[in-house]
């Protein structure tokens, strides 16, 4: 069995990846590799089970990076929240025997594609696990118009848009107001980043859609995939999305782990604002 060990750049992770490898090498029939994060671009080999230790940052490199070699992802939580680990670290040892034995099941993620086009090329391809995003690089409104299935819906005066995959919807989505779609919806939501005027509100399409964003805007504008990625972008610039053919599969060991954590997000974000009204009145 061929397992690889992704690492974040730490310390944490890299004695946690240590102390795998070395139970891992133990185990007869099972071959490891341990690679950093940055690493990635560089392993073109397949794998029977990835164990990512790190962030959703680090998960979602390696689960652009293996989606196209077909190879299962297991994130084990090293950083904040862990919207895309299925164990934490105290927990990952104990689960070893049971990934060895392939005790778990698999659960899908929708991916997209994403492409720029200027004067009838593309500038950049790539394709999203979590989200696309455009925003204004300055503290000035930009326009995005949207196109779904070729013709203009909306136009969204503000900070920018947000497109996000069912994955993606716990993320910057989330945060700017958007909706949380299970994982097993085959859904794309378009969320506005502070919006001009207060009735925009979130879109929910069929993945199935094709999307194109138009930028209007002299001032500088950003376009980032999945958080990293990032160009700027010139006015009538169009960013095309649609769904990609290739899935991001992810090893769960609980069901429903996407879901339960964001509950518990907003859970604590309400104690939050409840303990500070309770000390703004006290």
């Amino acid at each position: 069995m061929q397992v690889v060990i992704v690492c974040k750049n730490d310390r944490r992770a890299t004695l946690l990846a240590r102390d795998l490898c070395a139970r891992l090498s133990c185990t007869k029939g099972v071959d490891v590799t341990v690679l950093r994060s940055q690493d990635l671009p560089n392993y073109n080999y397949g794998a029977e089970v990835v164990l990512v230790l790190g962030g959703d940052g680090t998960v979602l490199r390696a689960a652009r990076h293996f989606s196209r070699l077909g190879a299962p992802i297991l994130g084990v939580n090293l950083g904040k929240v862990g919207f895309l680990s299925s164990v934490e670290p105290d927990e990952v040892m104990a689960s070893l025997d049971k990934i060895l034995r392939q005790e778990y099941f698999l659960e899908e993620r929708l991916m997209l594609q994403a492409a720029v086009i200027r004067n009838k090329k593309a500038l950049l391809r790539a394709v999203v696990l979590n989200d696309v995003v455009i925003k204004s690089a300055t503290p000035h409104i930009v326009t995005v118009s949207l196109q779904l299935n070729g013709k203009t819906c909306v136009s969204y005066r503000g900070d920018g848009v947000i497109c996000a995959t069912p994955t993606g919807s716990t993320g910057y989505s989330l945060s700017a107001g958007g909706p949380i779609l299970s994982t097993s919806l085959a859904a794309i939501v378009i969320t506005p980043i502070s919006p001009q005027f207060g009735c925009a509100r979130s879109l929910v399409a069929s993945a199935d859609s094709r999307f194109g964003f138009v930028v209007d805007s002299d001032r500088k504008t950003a376009l980032s995939i999945d958080g990293e990625e990032t160009m700027f972008l010139a006015s009538k610039d169009k960013i095309l999305v649609e769904r990609a053919s290739m899935v991001a599969s992810f090893v769960q060991l609980k069901p429903a782990a996407q879901l339960v954590k964001a509950s518990r997000l907003m859970d604590s974000g309400e104690e939050v604002f409840r303990s500070m009204l309770h000390n703004q009145t006290s």
